[in-house]
């Protein structure tokens, strides 16, 4: 690696290089086919991956008033409750959220008197419902 070069053209030197895009996109499209055997290796392994179920990330700013004093910072939610003593409700599709509320360790994260929430649906719905959606079209906006 010796840099990066922009859309724009212009070029910039380094000795490291990290990528933001998905292994798919670093692989496949932002780098060259490498002519490397332990690099081109790595190409092929990032394409055979398999994607992660879909997660979401929400971040929330409510209003703090009426919040009991002793608030906890992280919470567990399920919609379906447990689903008995077995640990079913951490797979299940659209069932366990986690949420946590930073501004109770640090005021300054939020204006005087709101609060910040992080709400974190883990990996448990299957991405095939989206795969073949346009990103663009109202069908996915309003499954957002």
């Amino acid at each position: 690696v010796t840099g990066v070069r922009l859309a724009s053209g212009d070029e910039v030197r380094c000795d490291t290089v990290i990528s933001n895009a998905d292994a798919w996109t670093t692989a496949t499209r932002l780098l060259k086919p490498s002519p490397l055997p332990q690099i081109a290796a790595w190409q092929a392994s990032q394409k055979a991956l398999v994607p992660t179920r879909s997660f979401v990330h929400l971040w929330v700013g409510f209003d703090a008033a009426g919040l009991p004093s002793d608030l906890d910072c992280h919470h567990s939610v399920f919609n379906e409750g447990l689903l008995e003593d077995d640990c079913a409700a951490l797979d299940a599709e659209r069932n366990m959220y986690i949420i946590s509320i930073p501004t109770l360790f640090d005021a300054g994260l939020a204006p005087a008197g709101k609060h910040l929430a992080h709400v974190y649906a883990a990996a448990t719905e299957p991405y095939d419902a989206w795969a073949a959606l346009d990103r663009k079209s109202a069908e996915y906006k309003e499954k957002k």
